[in-house]
């Protein structure tokens, strides 16, 4: 545990200064093997500023590492986009690549036969870039994602329901008129599960409360 918290504070010192992935970024349930993954994620999450509330869309390509209970992600941002909810005189700003970095842990905590109870916990940085009126300013900030999952896990599948919070969220925005901008929500439903082909794994998450979107995940375990 010291190690984890120390692997924490570390990698939080590398990321402060690098917005939301709002999604786990590797299955919830682990299957205790070390393996690799290729991921892409699709999701909507909704944002505040004292006039507005607004939902922010994202697609996200990342590649993870997997070994045991711990994760590390690092992704590219091919899209970003702002709903069209934020005024009706002006166009919203538009996103431009960015990338995300993520790490984290997960592990059954209870379990009896094919039935668990897992927790998780992911701190992730999204840098982007955002274009308003012609100028080019930064989207960037910082989360902490923590959740407990109920899954039901036979040998070589798994199925799997949960709900996720979102402790400490903190956005730079720079966009004149978005220095406020914050989360609207802080929880978070999803359901998902995988399966194992061999060494093969494939996995797929759906985000129902909160946020909206899925993530699927293709991995090779070792």
């Amino acid at each position: 545990m010291v190690k984890v918290v120390a692997l924490f504070l570390v990698l939080w010192t590398a990321l402060s200064g690098t917005a939301s992935a709002a999604t786990l970024m590797v299955s919830p349930v682990s299957t205790g093997e070390t393996a690799v993954s290729l991921d892409y994620a699709v999701n909507q999450v909704r944002y505040q500023v004292p006039t507005h509330r607004f939902y922010v869309s994202r697609d996200i390509y990342a590649a993870s590492w997997l070994y045991e209970s711990f994760f590390a992600s690092v992704g590219y941002i091919g899209h970003t986009g702002f709903g069209h909810e934020l005024s009706t005189d002006n166009f919203p700003p538009s996103g431009e690549p960015g990338y995300i970095l993520a790490f984290g842990a997960r592990g059954a905590v209870w379990r009896t036969g094919d039935f668990g109870i897992n927790l998780h916990a992911q701190f992730h940085g999204l840098n982007e870039k955002v274009m308003d009126s012609g100028v080019r300013y930064t989207f960037k900030s910082q989360e902490i994602l923590t959740g407990v999952t109920a899954a039901w896990q036979p040998p070589g599948w798994r199925a799997y329901a949960g709900l996720d919070v979102v402790p400490y969220s903190h956005i730079e925005m720079g966009v004149p008129g978005f220095e406020t901008m914050e989360r609207s929500d802080f929880i978070i439903g999803h359901f998902g599960g995988g399966v194992d082909l061999g060494p093969v794994l494939l996995s797929a998450d759906f985000q129902v409360v909160g946020t909206e979107g899925m993530r699927i995940s293709l991995g090779y375990a070792f």
